[in-house]
């Protein structure tokens, strides 16, 4: 079964690419989705996140995202972020491996992040796609879709690595502009991936 990881940065148009490669039936598991999961139900992580962070978790045990993300996006900087991603990661790789368990009868899987690269994810794949969108483009599109400020925004980006460089690491590229062409070029790589 080959392994393919999907990239690009917040407001690239990600998830639209994902759920096209969904309705073509390929398995696709849910980075953030897991994260969230690890972080709020897992015992042992939360200890870790508590310790390091303080208390980060509302009273119902799940975590206050208002509260993480002003300590690792405006407080603490690169140096917090690399410590929350060090300690949750590995509960993610590993809900990742049995993902791939299950679907082995696949020909191939799916999985996104947008720090792929820089949380080593990467070395868990046999192929790359990364999704390309100009700057003000994914500004608008995050704003739109969660509200961020472009000072959040500029913020998130800063920790993660340039667009030429996922370029270049990458071994297919989606160019979302508009998303007008995207499907075509969605199925273009699938016919790709399958011919492997």
């Amino acid at each position: 079964m080959i392994k393919v990881g999907i990239t690009g940065e917040c407001g690239s148009g990600k998830s639209h690419c994902v759920k096209l490669f969904e309705k073509l039936g390929v398995p696709f598991f849910y980075s953030d989705d897991s994260a969230r999961k690890v972080i709020n139900f897992n015992e042992e992580l939360k200890k870790k996140i508590i310790k390091e962070f303080g208390q980060v978790y509302g009273e119902d045990g799940l975590m206050i995202p208002d509260r993480i993300r002003s300590i690792v996006f405006v407080e603490g900087g690169e140096s917090k972020l690399k410590k929350l991603n060090e300690i949750t990661l590995p509960y993610v790789f590993e809900d990742f491996d049995n993902f791939c368990n299950e679907h082995k009868n696949k020909q191939y899987t799916l999985s996104e992040s947008a720090i792929l690269f820089e949380s080593g994810f990467n070395k868990y794949f046999h192929k790359i796609i990364y999704v390309y969108a100009p700057e003000e483009i994914r500004i608008q599109r995050a704003f739109d879709r969660s509200g961020f400020s472009e000072k959040e925004y500029r913020n998130r980006m800063k920790n993660q690595y340039p667009s030429n460089s996922k370029r270049n690491w990458s071994n297919f590229i989606i160019e979302n502009y508009d998303g007008k062409d995207v499907e075509e070029q969605v199925n273009g790589i699938h016919r790709k991936i399958l011919s492997l």
